[in-house]
Order: structure tokens, then C-alpha cells, then sequence
């Protein structure tokens, strides 16, 4: 393939990179002002990969802590060292991920703009794909969200932007850290840049030059550096749960925090949110909605093939290249692997995670290019007046969602008071407890956390499977009227303060947000047998209560562990 040519235009091309730019930039301050807003909030999912992130300030209350090992085993080294690089001067990792995106939505408009532009692209096409891509982002996409996903829309542009201008170093270091922070998509590149030998405008169709062997030897060494890190760290915790095996957990059925299957009880490969090609862009099955998603992101990939390789017969104004076409095939490929080795690859979902999103850069600027006309004379009136009309649109919605958006991601605890509490607590405590704002602990707490919803995920038994463990013994202490099975599921997970819901000092009943980790039945007919007797948690409730918070006590676990002696064979080793 040989490097896309950028003609020179009439039109201001800083004028149009300009545009690009505001779109960003409009983008990072609506949702950033946004975010601000509201002490205590955080994005929904950076919960999980900035729990364990305490420690650099503070490692003793986490030391050898599960939940803590596991999620730093999997954050990507890449995200990690943004997040550390920040630390070091005094941004903790909660704001970090609050600011992230207004580094990365200037930056995805840059090189969104700089790709269209490789394409040949003319430059307001190109500034008002940029837009598109941004405004999608925005409305369903990772950028906004603090986790290691928010790093790929500009990685992953900046690598096809450099393969389109055949720029060795560009490419190489988007791909390692692309690697360094969403290994799967890195598979999908790796796959990309080795199809980019690959050229239906040559020859034979190949290319075998210098340059292109080179860059193609520099990725793959990028790749192997990138993902390597990651598959030595993460693997202290396999293996890795088999398709059976996740059947057979409750957390992975349909009211489960790990859910991959329908209400039938079926895997969902075409619109399942995590099993799915289109994930959450289309409903039940194959249909018109569906359909029409398909086609939206093969039509541009497609045309834009089929102009690269008739070079002689295509306008040379038109777009044109094949690396859409090579994304699109290569994620399609990826999903097939990983839908066969479920979990092993992690989520066949991840490997098409770009395809929508690029369809803004593929099949709408095509449209656009179509409206305006492939010529490069200066736009006339009218033309202008729909390229404003269009730009101010995009600007309006990057703006909306961007605010909406901004409100609705982040979560902030039901009590911060408790939170609070939490983290004055001694730093060798361990809390328990069936109660939702667990899910701020230990990210906003620093203090070691039996389990919560929000961490009880995860497709390696070696977390997954204490984890539960922990749940079922803390079901036990809320459903018993034995004090002694109190005591010793207390005892035997090191809990020093135990969290209650006030519901669950009633008739005794595990709350409905921790209802989904067990079997239905099963959960059922222990309440059953509970109930019509207090249950020894809501006996000593009263003389072991430390502070309220709403419908929230905090109990002091030896006082509810106390005077009490553990059942024969039911002892174990405690730990955080």
C-alpha cells in the first residue's frame, strides 16, 4: 500500500484542523465541567481499577490484600504509569480520571482529523468526521469513563493515521501503548499492520518494500513489549473460568453482576453487551435495526477498498484506503477467535469495540464528501451554509451529551458520611457487609474490603471464587440465629467492622443488589428457614452498633464476635 498522498487545498486547511480542534475542546470542557460538579463522584467503572491504587500513598492498609492484588494485576501498565505519572505531582488518581478525558478528547479530535486527511479526505470533511467521531464518543464510548478502555479512540487513530503516512515511529509507539493499555484491541492492530502488506493497488499485491518490512518488524516488536507485562502479571489468578464453569456460577446468569446470558439462558453473539459483534447497539437478535448497524460499518470500509484498489479509475479527489476495510476484517477475525475461547481472550465484544465508533470516520465522511462534492474548489454559498448547519449540530450535541453524559456516569456514595468514616477507621481494619456503598471501598476509603458489587467481577476463578467464598460466609452471619456461626464467619475473614442494612435486621434477608451471586432457590429456602426468629446479627445489633448513617449501622465485628465459642469444623483462616 502505497503512502496516501495529502493534496493541497484552496480551502484554509488551519481553519478546518481549527474546527477539529474546537470540537475537542468543546467536548473536554462541557464534560469536565460537568464531572466537577458534585464532591465524592466518581466514573462508574475507574472504581475498579483505581481500588488498588491507595497503596502508593498508603500501603499498609491494602498489603496483601485480594481484591486489591487482583485488580492491580490487571490494570495495563500503560494506563498505570499515567495514573503514577500524575500522583507524582499531586494529582490523586480519582481526579486524574476525572481530567483524562480532557486530554484525550483534543487528541482524538487531532488525529481523527489527521486520519481523514491521510485518506485524502478534504479538509472540512475531515474536521466534520472528527466531529462525528467525537459526538459518538460522547454518546456511548469508554473515552469519558477513567478506565484503561478511554486510552484506544486516540491510540487507536494515531496508528492508522501513521500507517496511512507510512511513519514507523508513530505507528510503533501507538501500538505499545495501545498494548500497554487494551491488549485486545493491540491483537486487532497487530493484525491490521500485518495486512497492510497487503496492497491491491500493486502489483501482485504486495508489498515487500524496505520501509513497509521495517515498520511491520517495529509493531510486532511493540506488541510483544506491550502485552507481555500485562500476561505476566495477570495470570497469578488463573485459571481462567471455562464456558461450563460460568454456567454454573449465579454471577454469570441473567440477574448476575457477570451476566453473558439472556433471560433464556442463551449466549447472545450479535447483541449481547459483552458477548456480542454489535454489543449494546441493537436488541435481541438479527433484525432491521441490526442489519442496518452492519451495514453502516462495512459500507465506508468497503467503498473506501474498492477506490485504493482501482487507483486509475477513481477521481483523485475521492477517499480512498484499505486500512478501514483491514480493521474491520481483522476485529471480525478477532471476535470469531475470542467467541470460540470464551474468557480465555477475555470478551468477544472488545475485539469490535472500534468498528461503530469508526464508522464516523469511514462511512459518514463518504456521505459528507457526497453532499459537498469531490471537487477542491472553494465551497459555495450554499454548500457552506450545510457545512455550518452541520458543524453547529455537532456542536450542540457534543455539547449535550457531553454534560449529560458527564451527570450520568459518575456515582457518588448514598451516605458520604460513611465513606468517610470508613476511611478515618485503623488501617488494619477490614469491612464487611451487604451494602451498595461498599462500592466506594477501598477506591475513596483506602481500607480493605471484604467483597462489594462493584469488584465482584471478573473471569478468573482464582479471584472470583474467594470472592464468593466471602459472600456466602456473610450470608451466613446475616441469615443465622446461631451466635457462634456468627462469630466464626467474623472471625474467620478478619472482619473488625461489619456494615448491616437496617432491612436486614428484620425478617433476615440478603439485599436485593447481592441477591444475584447465589442461586435463587437456594438463597430462598435459607430465608425461608430464617425467618419467624431474630437472627443473632440483629440480636447484638444494639449494644454492638459504632454509628449510623442513614439505613446503615456500622457494627463493631469482635463485639458481635464476642462470648461466643466457633462450631466444631467450621473454623478457618482468617484474612483480608
Amino acid at each position: 500500500m502505497r503512502p496516501v498522498a495529502v493534496p493541497k487545498s484552496g480551502e484554509t486547511e488551519r481553519r478546518w484542523l481549527a474546527l477539529a480542534l474546537g470540537f475537542g475542546l468543546l467536548a473536554a470542557a462541557t464534560f469536565v465541567g460537568s464531572a466537577l460538579t458534585g464532591p465524592g463522584g466518581i466514573q462508574d467503572d475507574a472504581r475498579q481499577f483505581l481500588s488498588w491504587m491507595g497503596r502508593w500513598s498508603d500501603p499498609a492498609p491494602l498489603r496483601g490484600d485480594l481484591v486489591g492484588d487482583y485488580w492491580q494485576s490487571v490494570t495495563p501498565w500503560f494506563y498505570t504509569a499515567l495514573f503514577r505519572a500524575a500522583s507524582a505531582v499531586g494529582i490523586g488518581p480519582v481526579l486524574f480520571a476525572k481530567l483524562l478525558s480532557a486530554l484525550l478528547l483534543p487528541l482524538a479530535a487531532l488525529f481523527a482529523y489527521r486520519f481523514g486527511r491521510a485518506m485524502d479526505a478534504r479538509p472540512p470533511v475531515a474536521a466534520l468526521a472528527a466531529g462525528g467521531f467525537l459526538l459518538c464518543l460522547q454518546i456511548d464510548g469508554p473515552i469519558n469513563g477513567g478506565v484503561p478502555r478511554s486510552l484506544w479512540p486516540v491510540l487507536l487513530a494515531a496508528l492508522l493515521d501513521g500507517l496511512a503516512r507510512r511513519r514507523t515511529l508513530q505507528v510503533a509507539l501507538a501500538q505499545l501503548c495501545l498494548a500497554g493499555s487494551y491488549p485486545q484491541l493491540a491483537l486487532v492492530t497487530a493484525t491490521v499492520i500485518g495486512l497492510t502488506f497487503l496492497d491491491p493497488a500493486r502489483p501482485g499485491f504486495l508489498d515487500l518494500s524496505r520501509a513497509r518490512l521495517v515498520l511491520v518488524a517495529s509493531a510486532a516488536a511493540a506488541t510483544v513489549a506491550g502485552i507481555l507485562p500485562f500476561l505476566l502479571g495477570s495470570g497469578a489468578f488463573d485459571p481462567v473460568a471455562t464456558l461450563a464453569e460460568a454456567r454454573a456460577l449465579p454471577s454469570f446468569g441473567f440477574a448476575g453482576r457477570n451476566r453473558i446470558v439472556d433471560a433464556d439462558g442463551s449466549l447472545n453473539f450479535l447483541c449481547g453487551q459483552r458477548l456480542g459483534f454489535l454489543g449494546n447497539k441493537c436488541r435481541g437478535s438479527l433484525g432491521i435495526g441490526s442489519l442496518l448497524v452492519l451495514a453502516a460499518m462495512a459500507a465506508g470500509p468497503v467503498a473506501l477498498f474498492w477506490r485504493a484498489a482501482r487507483p486509475g479509475r477513481t477521481p483523485a479527489p475521492l477517499m480512498r484506503s484499505t486500512l478501514p476495510l483491514f480493521l474491520f476484517l481483522a476485529s471480525a477475525g478477532w471476535f470469531a477467535v475470542a467467541s470460540f475461547a470464551l474468557f480465555r481472550l477475555h470478551l468477544p465484544s472488545r475485539y469490535t469495540t472500534a468498528l461503530f465508533p469508526f464508522t464516523f470516520l469511514t462511512t459518514l465522511p463518504i456521505l459528507i464528501e457526497w453532499g459537498l462534492g469531490s471537487g477542491r474548489e472553494p465551497l459555495r454559498p450554499p454548500r457552506r451554509l450545510a457545512v455550518a448547519t452541520l458543524g453547529a449540530a455537532l456542536a450542540v450535541g457534543i455539547a449535550a451529551f457531553g454534560t449529560v453524559k458527564g451527570h450520568r456516569l459518575f456515582r457518588q456514595p448514598a451516605e458520604p458520611a460513611l465513606v468517610a468514616y470508613l476511611r478515618d477507621l485503623p488501617r488494619e481494619a477490614v469491612i464487611a457487609g451487604f451494602v451498595s456503598d461498599l462500592d466506594f471501598s477501598p477506591v475513596l476509603t483506602n481500607r480493605s474490603t471484604l467483597f462489594s458489587r462493584e469488584l465482584a467481577i471478573g473471569y478468573q476463578l482464582g479471584y472470583l471464587r474467594p470472592v464468593m467464598a466471602r459472600m456466602a460466609d456473610m450470608r451466613d452471619a446475616v441469615l443465622t440465629a446461631d451466635p457462634a456461626v456468627l462469630a466464626d464467619r467474623l472471625r474467620r475473614n478478619g472482619v473488625t467492622v461489619f456494615l448491616a442494612e437496617a432491612e436486614t435486621l428484620g425478617p433476615p434477608r440478603v439485599p436485593a443488589a447481592f441477591r444475584g451471586f447465589f442461586p435463587a432457590a437456594e438463597l430462598a429456602a435459607a430465608e425461608t428457614q430464617a425467618a419467624g426468629r431474630p437472627s443473632a446479627l440483629a440480636r447484638r445489633a444494639p449494644a454492638c452498633t459504632l454509628r449510623r448513617f442513614g439505613t446503615v449501622l456500622a457494627l463493631d465485628a469482635r463485639c458481635l464476635a464476642a462470648e461466643t465459642k466457633t462450631p466444631a469444623g467450621q473454623a478457618g483462616a482468617s484474612g483480608s
